[in-house]
């Protein structure tokens, strides 16, 4: 027998778990969840249906030649060919018309049956029918005689895995008027006659490769419950006369109620629910104006599609239902409740018009979910803010406000930011003209839907948005300007005129928000940035290499409020003290004192050029006391580094003694980019005093004091000495902190005596020259002089 239902029992509301007696002692009314008992009736509670899920047919990924037809499987899009096609591997190939001439008696006992003037005339009285797909291009032909507004349907079960096609045709035989394809088992069509007369049905393969027996059946399924069009309805309904109920019957099936409601701002909950629960099947509800054409609003839902309209003029309205793939056939049931007058609009389109003012207007959610749009004139270039306030004096908050900018269709565009407890504000700036939408609904707990929402014109903007429409400003401007950031994502933009080489500083005192400055190129990008702080302003000082227009981008980081204000400066600070570059660079001399610096803006280098002999030792000094760390880097001519003082904080130093004459750089940073002044000293320590070898050490006399200096962590200075053979001497070396001598014997190697202060040695057996080594204990960076003495 067919698995697909023939008829329509009537049972208990779905919205109604059991009725012993309403109103009789001892028995109560319970109802489904969702709905609650009211005034002796199971009504819906006021809740926001889940959104459907989404469709993987829309947007229909089908798009091969022949092979748009898409269905839904376990979740999954399936494509099918278009009618009058079917699939040959993964393409599509046209259906050939049907052929008198290739009738055929062997397969079952109705052949031949191949076309539409050998189909074989059945009624729905007639019992299962076996018969035979034969070969892949059979075709078996059906004709039923067909009444009017009555509803047919045709079942198959195939075997041994054979899919079937039903293709159904109008009077002519050509006309294709419904198809469906069944799975590997059964399928079913059910069509709604638009005419009297005969129906033709076709059974084919549906892949036109398998073949085998199937069974077929033809029923007649009744008449539609309910009409298709508008201009066919003829039930009219009220929230006194639901719920009422229904059933999509045959392929396509659309249901329409015509409904009567009242105008006055009279607010409508509106919703439908399957009788069973369908896994995918969704049901599409729709209100249409009363021209049954204007669907007004809409809901889709696999359980219940309900949505809430508030009617601006009464009449009688028209309720469509439907399913979204056409193939589904189930009963349904739908309600109407009158929710009452609702103060204000819920839809754009019916939008409380609202003006500009100084003083809230007091106005009500009259239900949990309930919707509120207002709608106003926005002027070109104007800045707005919408204030919802569900807060009462020495209560809690009525509810959360949620209020934001919705467009035509009532899509969020912004939504808005609370800023007390059950307060919410929205705004924007409009850069042309236009009609504004704005939403205020309620998240969280609802007690009372009373609140005040104010609608305030914020003028335009005090400064620019973008390059194109900065703000011109003048410099230097060392009194503090008044700026402000009239919604949270401001953007204020200023523009001056710089010179090439000038220092500018621009800053940004905080009041009641965090800014962020940033200083741009003619192009828009950020050469450099810096954000404030609660207790400190962000400063942003940069050089700028070219002469021409640059620009001030500035950000709130963290405004308290809707709109924040700021105070600002804009200085030019002159010209770098020092280059910034090898090219650049400050030629300068030994000095005797320290001169004065300055890194001018954090980033900022300054570079210095000298001369200096082989064999000299010169010594660079940077004190930033405690304002940077500075870094210090020894450059040759070619810039290769020479070496550097990176770690030594706020005093740094580099003794250098130079291999080969010629100029050489000094790059002075600040290791942790701050911008502060300094003094430097280049010092020149002499050229080598003594010999670094053995070879050509100087010659002492003795007992004469010779002076000498070791420059550089790893200078030596040798001596030699002229000695009696077989006497005791004497080797001085002061002072002695950190410095060492050591003796030789004749050989440069025997150590005859080593150490600070005074020692004694003998010269041994052989007279002759002897030799002195005086070096660092262990390497240091200063320079220190001493004296060494031989004497008898």
């Amino acid at each position: 027998m067919s698995v697909f239902p023939r008829n329509v029992f009537t049972a208990l509301p779905a919205w109604v778990l059991l009725v012993l007696c309403a109103g009789c002692p001892g028995t109560e009314l319970e109802c489904k969840p969702g709905y609650h008992v009211e005034g002796g009736a199971c009504v819906p509670d006021v809740t926001t249906p889940p959104p459907p899920p989404p469709n993987p047919c829309e947007p229909n990924p089908c798009t091969a030649p022949n092979k748009t037809v898409c269905s839904v499987s376990s979740g999954q899009a399936v494509c099918a060919c278009n009618s009058g096609y079917f699939p040959v591997g993964d393409t599509c190939e046209q259906d050939p018309p049907p052929d008198c001439a290739r009738r055929h008696s062997q397969g079952d006992a109705f052949e031949p049956d191949e076309c539409p003037s050998l189909a074989r005339p059945v009624d729905t009285l007639s019992a299962w029918e076996s018969h035979t797909i034969s070969a892949p291009s059979d075709e078996d032909w059906f004709r039923l005689s067909a009444t009017s507004g009555n509803i047919y349907e045709v079942v198959a079960i195939g075997g041994s895995e054979l899919r079937l096609r039903v293709d159904l045709y109008g009077a002519d035989g050509t006309t294709v008027l419904a198809s469906e394809t069944g799975s590997e088992l059964e399928m079913g069509l059910a069509y709604k006659a638009r005419t009297t007369g005969n129906l033709f049905a076709r059974i084919v393969s549906a892949n036109r490769s398998t073949v085998g027996p199937y069974e077929v059946s033809f029923n007649h399924l009744g008449t539609d419950d309910l009409a298709d069009e508008p201009a066919q309805a003829t039930t009219v309904m009220t929230p006194a006369q639901t719920p009422g109920s229904g059933m999509l019957q045959f392929n396509g099936d659309v249901d329409v109620v015509r409904m009567k409601l009242e105008g006055s701002g009279r607010t409508y909950r509106i919703e439908a629910s399957w009788a069973a629960t369908p896994t995918t099947a969704l049901l599409r509800l729709e209100l249409l104006g009363t021209d049954g054409t204007a669907v007004l609003a809409s809901s889709e839902s696999a359980t219940t599609a309900s949505f809430i309209y508030r009617v601006a003029t009464a009449g009688e309205y028209f309720l469509r239902l439907s399913e979204r793939t056409g193939k589904r056939r189930e009963s349904y049931s739908y309600t109407l409740t009158d929710l009452g007058i609702d103060a204000d609009a819920n839809t754009p389109a019916q939008a409380t018009p609202a003006t500009p003012s100084t003083t809230p207007t007091s106005s009500t959610l009259d239900y949990p979910g309930d919707l509120d749009v207002f709608s106003f004139q926005a002027q070109a270039g104007h800045i707005y803010q919408f204030t919802c306030d569900a807060t009462v004096p020495s209560m809690p908050a009525h509810f959360t406000c949620d209020v934001a900018f919705v467009d035509a269709q009532g899509s969020v565009l912004k939504r808005g930011s609370t800023t007390l407890a059950g307060t919410q504000a929205v705004a924007a700036e409009f850069d042309t003209a236009s009609t504004v939408y704005v939403r205020i609904t309620t998240t969280g707990a609802f007690t009372d839907g009373g609140y005040k929402w104010l609608l305030t014109d914020l003028g335009v903007d005090d400064y620019g948005d973008i390059l194109a429409t900065a703000t011109p400003v003048t410099v230097p401007t060392d009194t503090q300007t008044d700026g402000k950031f009239e919604i949270t994502e401001d953007v204020d933009m200023l523009s001056f005129q710089a010179q090439a080489g000038h220092i500018y500083e621009f800053t940004c005192a905080p009041t009641n928000v965090t800014c962020n400055a940033s200083i741009l190129d003619a192009t828009g990008s950020a050469v450099r940035s810096s954000s404030s702080t609660t207790t400190s302003s962000a400063v942003v000082q940069y050089k700028l290499g070219t002469t021409g227009t640059y620009y001030v981008r500035l950000l709130p980081v963290s405004p308290k409020n809707i709109t924040t204000t700021y105070k600002w400066t804009l200085k030019d600070l002159g010209v770098d003290d020092h280059g910034d570059t090898l090219p650049t660079a400050t030629a300068v001399t030994p000095s005797t004192t320290p001169t004065a610096g300055k890194v001018d803006f954090p980033g900022d280098e300054d570079w210095f050029s000298f001369q200096a002999q082989a064999t000299q030792t010169l010594t660079f000094t940077c004190d930033a006391a405690s304002n940077f760390n500075c870094n210090l880097y020894l450059m040759n001519a070619g810039g290769s580094l020479l070496t550097s003082d990176a770690t030594s904080a706020q005093n740094a130093q580099i003794t250098y003694r130079f291999t080969s004459a010629g100029t050489y750089y000094m790059r002075l940073a600040s290791g942790d980019n701050k911008a502060s002044p300094y003094t430097w000293q280049l010092i020149d320590q002499g050229l080598d005093d003594h010999g670094d070898t053995d070879t050509n050490g100087t010659a002492l006399v003795l007992g004469a004091a010779t002076s000498g200096k070791l420059q550089v962590p790893t200078d030596v200075d040798y001596f030699t000495v002229s000695l009696a053979a077989n006497t005791t001497y004497t080797a001085t070396l002061s002072p002695s902190n950190g410095v060492m001598f050591t003796v030789y014997g004749t050989n440069k190697a025997s150590v005859l005596a080593s150490g600070t202060g005074t020692k004694s040695f003998n010269s041994g057996t052989a007279a002759g020259t002897f030799y002195v080594k005086v070096a660092y204990q262990s390497q240091q960076a200063t320079v220190t002089p001493y004296t060494i003495t031989v004497a008898k």
